[in-house]
């Protein structure tokens, strides 16, 4: 039931007498080198984070002492009296019975399995429930059952496989599945269901090391299972293979639901190959024939992928349609401000200032709340700025009714910054430094927020220290009566959080909120469940992804805390000794550690293993080829197996930053471009567009990708130096943009 991430360095929580505490010690404070080029840390951020009392003490229910009995069985590697004693507190009454029971599940299967064990497992279809690993132990306990009965041919029923094999652990479910199925053997009574079985292997099991014996057992897969097969070939980024699949299926077999779902990952796929004409000819089929509300996201999809293509290619009046047609038929989905964004670029492409003006001033009237208005403003009033029309830009962009905070991180500050570096260059000095003060102390942690505080320094003005108040480590998430009545309050009152992360997953997923705070109260308290877990890719995604706005946008209560879940740092010791490994064959300015934990967190989410869709691995998501040329510190080759292990990894990855801070003279904003877009790239913009104003250089970074990936990686700098214990940040990313 462990999450495979088990790093251990960067805090544990503990749930002691009257206090809730965030542990941090493992994370290295500012090292000598380190406070030689930003002298001022912070006091108190390895220490403890205070927060209120989950519960004054352990659980102390019945319940609770039967599970803590068992959680303890279970540690001591008991797993057969672990099972009888899960299944003992799992009949007590009370919300835990199901979580209990897949413990107990988990633990029947690693010890001796018992019959009578097994069945009330089954009987309490807790393992129906979506709790985490839950479809591959009903799987392996329909197996058991069967192989205690002495049945030759033991298997699990296809349904239930096929749950196993679509969930999280798909890879675990093949590995187990493909070869039991293998060894099967076939009767006039099993054919059909061994077909059916060895279709589910087919259409779920694409890893390469499984190829040979999948193809053995699905002779003649169905079409569906070959959909299938290609969704997965798709998500692993094997895009030849997902196609090879979908060219050798009968569209016409398929149901009208699943030719929807084809036609959708056809167009992607051939996108992904530069088939374009082919891909946009999938993409109208979708448009044409996909009208039912069931397949509405994968419409609205096709026809913004066209919008953009047409426009892309100068093809006004086509993309006008798609994106007026997105407009009248979705005007209540996210992608509708999205459609107005590119009205307006429509218009803008056709001289029409005035009508994209108007189409402004539309998006924030329809869409007050919407996440690109922020953006649309700087797009419309860009050139003002550009044309040295400074007076008419502030103007403009002043007299807008613009939301008040920006909820896209990649353009959070960017008006407020440039409204300041237009009235420097008028020379109205304090309103420039009030509209940079304004940044930092709005967006701290953005880029934009970053660069204000900087500016700020280069004229001698103190940013507004960030001096978060008497409550910032405590929260009112544990508060609620409701929630101290649920399993996870109880859980974690025992001190266990990944049972107490999951509980809470599955409660939420069947919760109906009444308010957009109870929401974010909901997904804050998972978050911080989950972090005590060690489920960090879990847990700072909740943060990052599903929660409105940004850490630093919310009330000053438990400030501290939300950023330590938004920004974590589980691999922060294996980080610093490769940075003082390098460190000691390095005689250049100083590179902070922060900046490669700041690369990791936007690479791989901290997930160790993961691979990219272009084939980058690992934490620091390192191209195969790239590794070669930065292992000659590590015993062995960097091998694609070993760059998914964060020793080599990380060890590879940080040799990699080092060359590009000798080519880049340690320029932050440099260095995470080139890591995104290559060094070769940015030399040859920085040749072309040099500008003595980082800010407008990144604005003109051709790539997108590679200018809001810049963005996010200097703004996770900032709040990873502050975290660790640097209070004035590294003065180098507000350096000019020049070779």
């Amino acid at each position: 039931m462990k999450s495979p991430h088990r790093a251990k360095s960067l805090a544990i929580l503990l749930l002691t007498g009257t206090t809730f505490s965030l542990l941090v010690g493992a994370a290295p404070r500012a090292t000598a080198k380190e406070k030689a080029a930003s002298p001022s840390t912070s006091p108190a951020i390895q220490t403890s984070l205070q927060l209120p009392a989950i519960a004054p003490g352990p659980c102390t229910e019945p319940v609770c002492t039967a599970a803590r009995a068992a959680f303890a069985l279970e540690k001591s590697g008991n797993f057969d009296q672990a099972a009888a004693q899960f299944l003992k507190a799992a009949a007590l009454p009370s919300d835990l019975s199901d979580i209990l029971h897949v413990h107990a599940a988990a633990n029947a299967l690693k010890g001796s399995p018992q019959p009578d064990v097994l069945q009330k497992i089954i009987d309490s279809k807790a393992l129906e429930k979506g709790y985490e690993g839950s479809e591959f132990l009903l799987a392996k306990i329909e197996v058991a059952q069967q192989s205690i009965d002495k049945q030759e041919n033991a298997l699990p029923n296809p349904k239930t496989i096929e749950n196993a094999l679509k969930s999280s652990q798909n890879q675990e479910v093949c590995d187990w599945f493909v070869p039991l199925l293998s060894t099967a053997k076939t009767t006039p009574e099993n054919s059909k269901s061994l077909n059916t079985l060895a279709d589910h292997a087919f259409a779920y099991c694409v890893d390469d090391f499984l190829a040979k014996a999948v193809q053995k057992l699905a002779k003649k897969p169905s079409d569906l299972a070959r959909l299938r097969r290609a969704e997965g070939f798709f998500s692993r980024v094997r895009f030849r293979d997902a196609n090879q699949q979908i060219e050798a299926l009968n569209a016409s077999k398929l149901s009208r639901a699943d030719r929807c779902t084809l036609h959708f990952l056809s167009a992607r796929t051939l996108m992904r190959l530069r088939r374009i004409e082919n891909s946009n000819k999938n993409y109208q089929q979708v448009i044409d024939t996909c009208t039912e509300p069931a397949h509405e996201g994968d419409r609205v999809r096709s026809m913004y992928a066209l919008g953009r293509y047409h426009h892309d290619k100068n093809q006004l009046d086509q993309s006008q349609k798609m994106f007026e047609a997105i407009l009248a038929e979705y005007p209540k989905l996210s992608h509708a401000d999205d459609a107005l964004f590119y009205l307006a670029r429509v218009e803008r492409k056709r001289g029409n200032t005035q009508k994209e003006r108007e189409l402004l001033t539309r998006a924030l009237r329809e869409y007050p709340d919407g996440d690109m208005t922020h953006e649309m403003a700087w797009e419309v009033y860009e050139s003002l700025l550009r044309t040295k029309k400074y007076k008419e830009f502030i103007d403009a962009v002043s007299k807008l009714e613009l939301p008040a905070r920006d909820d896209q991180y990649f353009s959070q500050g960017r008006l407020s910054y440039f409204l300041a570096l237009a009235n420097f260059r008028l020379d109205n000095k304090q309103q420039a430094y009030d509209f940079w003060q304004k940044t930092w102390t709005q967006y701290p942690f953005s880029f934009y927020g970053y660069i204000s505080s900087l500016r700020l320094r280069e004229n001698n003005i103190q940013p507004t220290p960030l001096k978060p108040g008497a409550r910032a480590n405590q929260v009112t998430w544990f508060n609620d009566a409701n929630w101290k009545a649920t399993g996870a309050y109880k859980l974690a009152s025992l001190g266990q959080y990944h049972a107490a992360c999951d509980f809470e997953s599955v409660r939420l997923r069947a919760t109906q909120t009444n308010t957009k705070a109870d929401d974010e109260t909901n997904k804050w308290r998972l978050a911080y469940l989950c972090h005590a877990a060690e489920r960090y890719p879990l847990s700072h995604n909740i943060v990052r992804r599903q929660i409105p706005g940004s850490p630093w946008a919310q009330p000053d209560d438990g400030i501290l805390v939300r950023w330590q879940l938004a920004w974590p740092n589980p691999f922060a010791a294996k980080i610093q000794a490769a940075h003082t490994a390098e460190a000691a064959q390095w005689d250049g300015p100083t590179v902070h550690r922060a900046f490669s934990t700041s690369i990791m967190r936007e690479e791989s989410s901290f997930i160790e293993d993961v691979t990219s869709w272009a084939g980058a691995l690992g934490l620091m998501q390192l191209m195969p080829k790239t590794a070669l040329d930065h292992d000659k510190d590590i015993e062995g080759r960097a091998t694609p197996e070993r760059l998914k292990t964060a020793d080599v990894n990380i060890r590879v990855g940080v040799d990699h930053i080092y060359s590009l801070a000798r080519r880049f003279d340690s320029h932050p904003v440099l260095m995470a471009a080139a890591y995104n877009a290559g060094g070769g790239r940015i030399s040859g913009w920085l040749r072309n567009q040099p500008n003595d104003d980082i800010a407008l250089w990144v604005e003109d970074i051709p790539y997108l990708e590679t200018r809001d990936y810049t963005k996010r990686v200097i703004g996770s700098y900032a709040a990873y130096q502050w975290l660790l214990g640097q209070t004035e940040l590294d003065t180098r990313p507000a350096n000019p943009a020049r070779l």
